[in-house]
C-alpha cells in the first residue's frame, strides 16, 4: 500500500517538474523572441579590444549577426560563400561573432581575409552576451534584421546562401 503512495507522489513529482521545465523553457523562448523583435542594444569587441555597439553600425542598412566558431566546417563553408557573394552583401553590416580567443579569430581571418572587406567586421564575444541576447549559442547561427532594425529570420545551423542574400534584402 505504502509502496504505490510513494510511487504515484514521485510520478506526480516528477510530472509536475517535466511540466514545469517544459512551461519555463517555452516562456524563455517567447521573451527572447519578443525581446530580440527589433535590434536590441548589444556590446561585442573588435580584435582591438574595442567596444562595437548598436550605435556602431552603418545606419539604413540591414544587418547580418554570424556566430560562429573558427574550427566548425559549417562555419567555414557560410564563409567561403559569404566570400562568393560579397559583391550582393558589401551594403550590409555583415558581423561575424565568435567566443573563441582573440588569437583564434585572428587565425581564422589569416585564412579568409575577413577584414580586407569593409562591410565585415569581427568580434569577440568572451561574456556569452551572444547566447543572453539572442537566446542561442549554436554554431553557425544567423540572425538578420532589415534596414529598419526589425527581425527578419533566424537560423540556427548551417544554411544556404541565397537563403541570408534574401533575407538581407
Amino acid at each position: 500500500m505504502w509502496r504505490k503512495i510513494i510511487t504515484g507522489a514521485i510520478t506526480m513529482l516528477l510530472v509536475s517538474l517535466l511540466g514545469y521545465k517544459i512551461v519555463s523553457t517555452i516562456n524563455k523562448k517567447n521573451k527572447i523572441q519578443k525581446s530580440i523583435a527589433v535590434l536590441p542594444d548589444f556590446k561585442f569587441y573588435s580584435l582591438e579590444n574595442q567596444p562595437f555597439t548598436k550605435d556602431s553600425l552603418l545606419p539604413n542598412q540591414s544587418t547580418l549577426f554570424l556566430f560562429f566558431n573558427t574550427t566548425c566546417e559549417h562555419c567555414q563553408y557560410e564563409t567561403e560563400e559569404i566570400l562568393k557573394n560579397a559583391g550582393l552583401l558589401s551594403k550590409k553590416n555583415v558581423l561575424y561573432i565568435s567566443s573563441q580567443s582573440i588569437q583564434e579569430i585572428k587565425a581564422f581571418d589569416s585564412t579568409y581575409h575577413l577584414t580586407s572587406y569593409p562591410f565585415i567586421i569581427l568580434l569577440r564575444d568572451s561574456t556569452s552576451n551572444f547566447y543572453k541576447i539572442f537566446g542561442t549559442s549554436i554554431v553557425p547561427s544567423s540572425v538578420i534584421y532589415n534596414d529598419k532594425g526589425m527581425l527578419v529570420k533566424t537560423f540556427k545551423g548551417e544554411v544556404k546562401i541565397d537563403a541570408i542574400i534574401n533575407s538581407l534584402n
